[in-house]
Formats: C-alpha cells, sequence, structure tokens
C-alpha cells in the first residue's frame, strides 16, 4: 500500500465520535408529528441501558481506532524509511545480478559437458559401428569356412564310405588268395611229398657289450672301455 492511501486512511479515522452531550441527552426532545410542536420525553430504564451499552460500544471502537491510527504512523514511518534507503533494493537487485550471472556461468559448464558427453558418444557410436561392420565380415568369413568345412565334411565321408569298401573287397580277395594258395600247397604236395624237416638251430647266450651273434658270429664287436690318464 502507498503511503499516500495509508495518509488517506489515518485522516478518515481521525474523526472523532460525537460527545455524549451531545448525542445523548438525558432529555429527547422530539416532535410531534400531529400536534406539530416539541414535546419533551424523559428516557426510560431500557433506553438508558441501551445508551450506556453503546457509550461502551463508542468507547471500545475510539481504542481501537487509536491502536489503527498508531499501526498506520508506524507503517507509514516505515514506508518513508524504506523509500529514503533504496540500497535495500539496489543490494537484492546487484545479489540477482549475482545470482543470475552465476547461473550463467553453471549453465555453460553445464553446456561444455554436454558437449564432451555428446563427442563421446558420437565416437562410441562410431566406434561401434566400426567394430559391427568388421563383425558383420567376420561372420560373413566365418559362414563360408562353415560351408567350406561341410563340404570338406562330406567329401571326408564319401572317402570313407569308398575306403569302407575297398577294405570289404581286400578282406575277400584276402580269403580268396589264401584259399587258393593252400589249393596250390596241398596239390605240390600231392606230387613232390612232404617237405623235409629243418632241425631249428641253436643260439648261444648273450654276452653283455655284445650283440646277438648268427652263427657264432657277433655282427658288431663289442667297445672297449677308455679310462681317464691323470
Amino acid at each position: 500500500m502507498s503511503p499516500i492511501r495509508f495518509r488517506l486512511l489515518g485522516r478518515l479515522l481521525e474523526t472523532k465520535a460525537p460527545k455524549k452531550e451531545e448525542a445523548y441527552p438525558d432529555i429527547i426532545t422530539i416532535e410531534d408529528e400531529e400536534e406539530g410542536s416539541l414535546a419533551r420525553i424523559e428516557p426510560t430504564e431500557d433506553l438508558k441501558r441501551e445508551l450506556e451499552e453503546k457509550e461502551e460500544r463508542i468507547r471500545t471502537l475510539e481504542a481501537e481506532n487509536r491502536d489503527l491510527q498508531e499501526q498506520l504512523r508506524l507503517s507509514a514511518e516505515r514506508v518513508e524509511e524504506m523509500e529514503q534507503e533504496p540500497s535495500v533494493l539496489q543490494h537484492i537487485i546487484i545479489k540477482k545480478e549475482r545470482l543470475d550471472e552465476d547461473d550463467i556461468q553453471k549453465l555453460k559448464e553445464l553446456e561444455e559437458k554436454a558437449n564432451t558427453y555428446r563427442r563421446r558418444a558420437w565416437k562410441h557410436e562410431h566406434f561401434s559401428n566400426y567394430r559391427f561392420r568388421k563383425l558383420k565380415e567376420k561372420d560373413k568369413e566365418i559362414q563360408q569356412l562353415l560351408q567350406k568345412l561341410k563340404a570338406k565334411g562330406s567329401e571326408i565321408q564319401r572317402f570313407r564310405e569308398e575306403h569302407s569298401r575297398m577294405n570289404n573287397a581286400f578282406g575277400k580277395l584276402k580269403k580268396a588268395l589264401t584259399k587258393e594258395k593252400a589249393k596250390i600247397t596241398k596239390a605240390m604236395q600231392q606230387r613232390v611229398g612232404p617237405s623235409p624237416k629243418v632241425e631249428p638251430t641253436e643260439e648261444k647266450p648273450v654276452i653283455s657289450g655284445q650283440k646277438r651273434t648268427f652263427n657264432g658270429k657277433s655282427k658288431r664287436p663289442a667297445k672297449k672301455s677308455k679310462r681317464c690318464s691323470s
């Protein structure tokens, strides 16, 4: 509220209530409407009691009025002091400007951090994409190698089957040759007769330092031990 409004309100409240003698005399004079003359009427007990209550109410209002006037005066003085001392407002404005500068500095720092994180994220994404491309290329190579391995596996399976067939054929051929050899041997024995018995040769015991002998002769002579001369 401005000081002008305070002053106007104070002037309105400064109006004093009418005095007891002027407002409520002991004898009330009224005008008689029928006769057109003035008549004096003495107040009754009820009227006196009502007058006393109104006087008490007036005193209460006057006390409240004085309190309000005092409060208005103090408020007006405070407003005048505040108007005469703009340094408080200037201090608040300077503080706000300083806070704004701090906020701007903090925003700049946050923006720099955001740019740094953005660059890191871009590098990470770029590197991730590079690694993903390399992994896809490796996956293609692995798929090609798997195809080659499958082809080699099928070739190995065919080779195993062919080898098994060849083994079976060789076994059958071996059996046939064995039977044929037995037939030929039997036929030759029937024509020539039994073959002479061959006595087994006795083997001499092997001496340490010598190899196994054949017909009493050593294949290699034993090495002579060399003594170290002092």
